[in-house]
């Protein structure tokens, strides 16, 4: 066996795929490329693919980190290349890396997510830099912030703020642009709604429906 760890992109094109659909179509194009992955044993086997975290719709990302095994050792960078000629439009191969065998899992170590956020003002509202800065500040200078999230059970009321690790903000023309470090993994997941919901809280009129996020790192402290 053969271990190896990835870095791949998930582009606009397909942006409102789920996640399953996302490893799916992964799993398609390593067939298609015809590169040897490793199977579980016992009686349903499964593909020895491992994704450090998953993506909500919606979200591109341009750090996705995948462990894959493989049946026997190939250079990474035919792996690379294998793959590049195979993915479908959007899912784009960044890195392929040899992994050694004792490597902790991806799912065990990684715990931050570094995210890009656009977003306007509802309509009719003005957001300048002052006010935004303002929010930004009282909302890192709390020591709890609770909101509303959904789930499979309904409205959960949930306080996020030592998941957030660092927020920051500026203006690019009508656009606010936000910048965040957010709990990721095992202990625990923040999402950038979540800080959207905190910052509409504490009084900034963002219209977060048509945000649009974009995860730029993915790691671990």
């Amino acid at each position: 066996m053969a271990r190896y760890r990835l870095e791949i992109c998930k582009g606009e094109e397909v942006r409102f795929i789920s996640h399953l659909d996302f490893m799916k179509a992964f799993e398609r194009a390593l067939r298609r490329a015809k590169i040897p992955v490793a199977f579980s044993e016992g009686f349903n086997p499964h593909p020895k693919i491992a994704f450090a975290s998953a993506l909500p719709v919606g979200v591109t990302s341009a750090c996705e980190l995948v462990d894959l095994e493989l049946q026997e050792e190939l250079p990474a960078a035919e792996v690379k290349q294998r793959l590049e000629k195979a993915l479908p439009p959007g899912i784009k191969v960044n890195a392929v890396n040899r992994c050694h065998d004792k490597q902790p899992a991806l799912m065990a170590v990684i715990n931050r997510s570094e995210y890009l956020v656009r977003v306007q003002a509802i309509p009719d509202a003005v957001i300048h830099y002052q006010l935004l800065q303002e929010a930004i500040k009282s909302f890192l200078g709390k020591d709890a912030l609770v909101v509303e999230k959904k789930t499979k059970k309904g409205l959960r009321e949930r306080d996020i703020r030592k998941g957030v690790y660092s927020l920051r903000g500026w203006l690019e023309g009508n656009d606010i642009m936000l910048e965040m470090v957010l709990q990721t993994g095992t202990e625990g997941n923040v999402r950038p709604e979540d800080v959207l919901s905190g910052l509409i809280s504490l009084g900034l009129p963002l219209d977060k429906d048509f945000a649009r996020v974009h995860r730029t790192r993915l790691f671990s402290v």
